[in-house]
């Protein structure tokens, strides 16, 4: 059972670090919806899974200083792109996010993104 439990282990792992390998010339990506809104980052729960192999309702923290992010605010959505990585804590950690586009409840992308 030990051993079983430890392979499940080390295949959930694999998947968290590689979930974007299938899509090498695109960035990968999810849509979310603003829980808080800071200076350089936001908060932001999981409403469309993409690329990014995170599940609905996912707490995540987007950092976006450097880029040109739209100001959203809480309750707005967004669509994330970045490197496929995702560092563990409570909230996950977005890495390496390379645009954030305004997107619409179900989406998508407003104002051309």
């Amino acid at each position: 059972m030990k051993g079983l439990c430890f392979a499940a282990a080390i295949g959930v792992s694999a998947l968290l670090f590689s979930a974007c390998t299938a899509l090498p010339e695109r960035a990968c990506y999810f849509n979310g919806s603003v829980l808080e809104s800071n200076p350089n980052s936001y908060l932001m729960e999981v409403t469309g899974v993409g690329s990014s192999g995170l599940n609905l309702g996912t707490l995540a923290t987007v950092s976006w200083e450097g880029l040109d992010a739209p100001d959203l605010k809480t309750g707005e959505f967004a669509r994330v792109e970045f490197d496929g990585t995702i560092r563990e804590s409570y909230p996950v950690q977005i890495g390496n996010v390379s645009a954030i586009y305004q997107t619409d409840d179900t989406g998508n992308v407003l104002n051309g993104g």
